[in-house]
């Protein structure tokens, strides 16, 4: 019959991977507590309250009622939502049928209200706030109560206020988890370039010295020394983009390569076997460290699917930093075959990943074939570091 279960059994069903949800954090464990303090407070006033027509012991009994009820929701198993909220509601209506001069009693109902907000579902809350307002305008209607204008404003008030608390929290919620899941994006690009760049240059490196183990084996070794060293090299790498998980640790969070670095990228590719081109224009010691990391990714990507694709082809980078602007060109010799695999791979991860690195910086990246050449061209503007 209820939705959504009550009070401290609603609390154990908060998440526990520390997501903010607005019902937890609008509603700790230790609010029935509060409550029934509140509560309590309000039956002293009430029960003190001159109502003529009506016994001291009956005003005692009738105002500690609500008390009662909402002592009982801070114990370990707690009654129905509407249950609770039907013992209040009549125990007021009882009350007010005897008015005070200053009557404190439906306070009791713009608690219950505020509270049904939180944790009823909505038809439940809309339900007690529609029964509780009711309650007044009927009495004072009939002239059993006065001053039920008032009331239901306080009623509204409530109401509306912990409704829009409830709806804040739960944007701040949604704001933090949108965030993780970028967070987890940015290191999935990190893992993707580093382990696709590392086992491309690898493989090149395994082929050159299978290729030379029996007319040379002195090439051979020092070809699979690179091999090793190159591991390390992914090893230490996987090291530094898992730090971004844990930011807190320095041996963890170490630099993460930047547009100076991708010299040295290139040399090591060459290194490997594959013949690359560079061309540079511009001081790449100018580029900012955001905009550096996304051209060494993109660089380091487009090298590895050239390795992977077109082992023997001749690679040629370019990077000119001009006018505020970084613009990265990587081509390679297309070859037979090379248009079927661009549309199965132009939509495959590297490309995915590059593509996003450009456009978070306000970029772009078109990769393709032109002509008889497979292009990776990006733009990149207001990039360079002042």
């Amino acid at each position: 019959m209820f939705a959504r279960p009550p009070y401290a059994d609603r609390m154990a069903t908060a998440p526990s991977d520390g997501a903010p949800r607005d019902e937890a954090a609008l509603w700790p464990s230790w609010t029935p507590l509060v409550e029934a303090a509140i509560a309590t407070f309000l039956a002293v006033l009430v029960a003190f309250e001159p109502r003529p027509g009506l016994s001291t012991a009956a005003r005692v009994v009738l105002s500690a009622i609500p008390a009662l009820a909402w002592w009982w929701c801070a114990l370990p198993k707690q009654p129905p939502f509407l249950v609770h909220a039907a013992i209040i509601v009549a125990a007021v209506a009882a009350l007010i049928w005897y008015p005070a001069k200053f009557d404190a009693a439906p306070f009791f109902l713009v608690l219950l209200i505020g509270e049904s907000v939180v944790i009823a579902p909505r038809w439940q809350s809309i339900t007690v706030t529609g029964a509780s307002a009711g309650l007044l305008v009927g009495l004072d209607i009939g002239g059993r109560f006065d001053g039920s204008i008032v009331w239901l404003l306080a009623m509204g008030f409530a109401w509306s206020g912990t409704a829009l608390i409830q709806s804040r929290l739960r944007l701040i919620g949604e704001i933090g988890e949108r965030a993780a899941a970028d967070e987890r994006q940015r290191i999935a690009r990190e893992l993707h370039d580093v382990i696709a760049h590392t086992l491309a240059v690898t493989m090149l490196q395994l082929t050159g010295a299978r290729l030379a183990l029996e007319r040379d084996p002195a090439d051979a070794a020092r070809a699979l020394a690179e091999a090793e060293r190159l591991g390390r090299q992914s090893l230490a790498e996987l090291r530094r983009a898992v730090g971004l998980l844990a930011p807190g640790d320095p041996q963890l969070t170490t630099a993460m390569p930047t547009a100076t670095d991708i010299p040295d990228l290139v040399r090591e590719v060459s290194d490997a076997g594959l013949a690359v081109q560079f061309e540079c224009e511009g001081d790449l010691a100018s580029v900012g460290p955001t905009t550096g990391l996304a051209m060494y990714r993109i660089v380091q990507e487009s090298l590895a699917n050239v390795a992977r694709h077109t082992a023997r082809a001749p690679a040629h980078v370019s990077i000119d930093v001009v006018d505020g602007h970084v613009y990265v060109d990587v081509r390679n010799p297309a070859q037979a075959g090379t248009r079927a695999t661009t549309l199965r791979d132009n939509h495959g991860l590297g490309l995915v990943v590059m593509r996003e690195r450009a456009e978070a910086l306000g970029g772009t990246l078109r990769a393709g074939l032109d002509g008889d050449e497979w292009c990776v061209r990006a733009v990149m503007p207001g990039a360079v570091a002042s």
